[in-house]
């Protein structure tokens, strides 16, 4: 007596393991241990099982459950690992990029004095030699 489809776990490991997101995994966990899933239909179809099918199919239902839960423990893992590694790099000191573009200080009053003559005096058709 088959109480899940065949390859169910199969099935929800592959949808697991395909989401990329936390709403993909929330979505794979909806749809193979939510409401409306073939384990949530079995759960509530335990009642009207025979009395010796109903161990079987509650331990069933329970070590699903309990699979279909480590499996998204263990992505969401995966996932957050992931995205740690890539904060990482964004966060990370490149110190090739150079400075920050502002310079410090500034000239002392006599050499910006001798700019500006030599800018008016060049501009008047002389050189600075």
């Amino acid at each position: 007596m088959s109480l899940l489809p065949d390859g169910y776990l199969d099935d929800a490991a592959a949808a697991v393991a395909a989401a990329a997101d936390e709403a993909e995994l929330a979505a794979a966990e909806r749809r193979f241990a939510g409401r409306g899933s073939a384990v949530s239909d079995l759960k509530s179809s335990i009642g009207s099982l025979d009395v010796a099918d109903k161990p079987v199919a509650g331990k069933l239902v329970k070590e699903t459950t309990a699979r279909i839960g480590e499996l998204v423990d263990a992505r969401r893992a995966e996932l957050a690992r992931a995205e740690a590694a890539q904060a990482g790099e964004r966060d990370r000191l490149d110190l090739t990029l150079g400075g920050h573009g502002r310079r410090r200080g500034h000239l002392h009053l006599v050499t910006q004095v001798q700019r500006e003559l030599e800018d008016i005096f060049v501009g008047m058709g002389y050189r600075v030699v």
